[in-house]
C-alpha cells in the first residue's frame, strides 16, 4: 500500500500501492479474489471490482497516473498484464511478460513501467520495460544480482532495490541477503553497493522500504532506519527511531503520506495477524496508532 510496492504474506504476497491519494491493498492467501482501496484524505476503505479470474498472489503492483498495474504471480497464467483504471472504475488486459514471473518488481519510471527480477522461466537478471506511451515490452538490461522477494524504491530516474534471495540460474537455497543495488533507467547500468547494505539479511516479508521525497525509509521490527546521501557511493543507512508497538515482526505493509510513514497489517511472533496501522512523522519522530484498521487480516 506504498507508491512503493510490495511485501510477500505468508505463502502469498500482499501487494500495495498508491493511486492518486488512494491505497490499494490485496489479496490473502484465503482471499484469492479481493482488492481493496483506502482513501487516505476520508480513512474510507472500498472494494475493487476484480475479474472474474482470481488475483493469486506473489504478483506484483505499481501505480502510474490514474492506473493501478498488476503483472505476474502463482496463478495459472504468469505472464499476465493488466491495470485498473481509476476512472472508469474496471480492469483492461494488456499485452503478456516477456516471460513469466513471481516474487518479482515492478515499478513505474516516467511513463514507462519496469519489471526485474523474480522467479522466471527466462534469463534472471533481465530487466523488461513496456511503454504506456507506445505500447509493447522490449529487454532493456540486466540486474548486477538477480533476485527474488525483494523490495524496492524509485528515487529520481533510478530503482533501489533492497534484500531478496539471490535466483541466478544455478539451483538456489533461498538465503535472504542484506544487499542493496540500483538501476539507473537512463544510463541502463546495473550495480550493487559495496557500501551501504542493510543491518540485517531479510527477505521482503520481513522488512519494508518507503520513500518520502528524496530520503528513503527502511523498516524491520519496529525500527526504522533512513537511508543517507541517497544518490551518492556514500550512502548509508541509520537507525533513527521505534515503532511503540512490536506487532510488526513480518508479512506487514509500509507506506508513505506526506512526511509520515504508515506500517500496517502484519504479524505478531505468536503468528497471530493484525489489523492495526501504526504512523511515524519523519519530522518529529513522533509514532501513534492510527483508529482505522485494515478490511481484512493479512
Amino acid at each position: 500500500m506504498s507508491i512503493s510496492p510490495l511485501g510477500l504474506c505468508k505463502q502469498a504476497a500482499t501487494r500495495r500501492n498508491s493511486l492518486n491519494g488512494y491505497w490499494s491493498l490485496g489479496d490473502h492467501i484465503n482471499i484469492k479474489n479481493r482488492m481493496s482501496l483506502l482513501n487516505y484524505m476520508k480513512k474510507q476503505w472500498f472494494e475493487l471490482k476484480t475479474l472474474n479470474e482470481k488475483l493469486g498472489y506473489e504478483y506484483a503492483i505499481c501505480a502510474l497516473q490514474h492506473r493501478l498495474y498488476l503483472s505476474g504471480g502463482v496463478i495459472n497464467y504468469k505472464r499476465r498484464f493488466m491495470y485498473f483504471d481509476g476512472s472508469e472504475k474496471r480492469w483492461f488486459q494488456l499485452s503478456d511478460l516477456l516471460s513469466d514471473r513471481e516474487q518479482h518488481i515492478m515499478t513505474a519510471v516516467d511513463k514507462c513501467i519496469y519489471v526485474l527480477g523474480g522467479k522466471t522461466s527466462v534469463e534472471r537478471g533481465e530487466i523488461q520495460r513496456y511503454d504506456t506511451v507506445v505500447p509493447g515490452w522490449i529487454k532493456c538490461g540486466s540486474m548486477a544480482l538477480p533476485v527474488a522477494g525483494a523490495r524496492s524504491v524509485v528515487i529520481a530516474e533510478r530503482i533501489y532495490i533492497f534484500g531478496g534471495y539471490e535466483c541466478g540460474s544455478a539451483p538456489t537455497s533461498k538465503v535472504a541477503i542484506d544487499t542493496i543495488q540500483c538501476f539507473d533507467t537512463k544510463s541502463k547500468l546495473s550495480w550493487s553497493y559495496k557500501t551501504p547494505r542493510l543491518p540485517f539479511q531479510m527477505k521482503s516479508s520481513a522488512f519494508g522500504v518507503v520513500h518520502l521525497g528524496m530520503h528513503i525509509y527502511v523498516v524491520h521490527k519496529s525500527v526504522v532506519y533512513k537511508m543517507i546521501e541517497t544518490l551518492t557511493d556514500d550512502a548509508k543507512i541509520e537507525k533513527i527511531g521505534l515503532l511503540p508497538k512490536s506487532c510488526f515482526n513480518q508479512d506487514f505493509g509500509v507506506a508513505g503520506f506526506g512526511t509520515n510513514i504508515v506500517v500496517f497489517g502484519g504479524e505478531y511472533e505468536n503468528f497471530e495477524e493484525s489489523k492495526r496501522r501504526m504512523q511515524m512523522d519523519t519530522i518529529s519522530m513522533q509514532a501513534v496508532e492510527i483508529p482505522l484498521a485494515l478490511p481484512f487480516t493479512m
